[in-house]
């Protein structure tokens, strides 16, 4: 995510953000603060709704009800790195399975023409 609004911007953001989270008892650690920043932003539409949706109903920002937005709009960027390398992993696994297959088709190609060769010469 990318914060590119002036400073007097996100001062005023950051103030909104955490009067909010006072008035709906929300603690005020990082990751909260993240969601209810880039909430009173409007940066990230779906963000909104979802939060709009809740106050709307007039439940209660319980831990695991901020948990999934927070999960489902800010990605841990550790999970990138990982699913990047299960994928070159995966991606190292399929050529060596295509290229054990070229050298099986070789080898019958090779096998059936012996095959053959020794079919003419009986």
């Amino acid at each position: 995510m990318s914060y590119l609004e002036r400073s007097e911007t996100a001062n005023d953001f950051a103030d909104r953000a955490l009067e909010l989270m006072h008035r709906h008892a929300v603690a005020p650690h990082p990751l909260n603060f993240e969601i209810w920043y880039n909430y009173i932003s409007g940066g990230v539409p779906g963000l909104v709704r979802a939060i709009d949706a809740v106050i709307a109903k007039n439940q209660e920002f319980t831990k695991e009800r901020l948990a999934a937005p927070h999960s489902e709009f800010f990605p841990d960027p550790g999970e990138d790195a990982q699913v990047a390398d299960a994928a070159a992993r995966l991606e190292h696994e399929i050529g060596r399975i295509i290229e054990t297959f070229g050298e099986a088709g070789t080898n019958t190609r090779d096998f059936g023409q012996a095959l053959g060769g020794f079919a003419n010469a009986l």
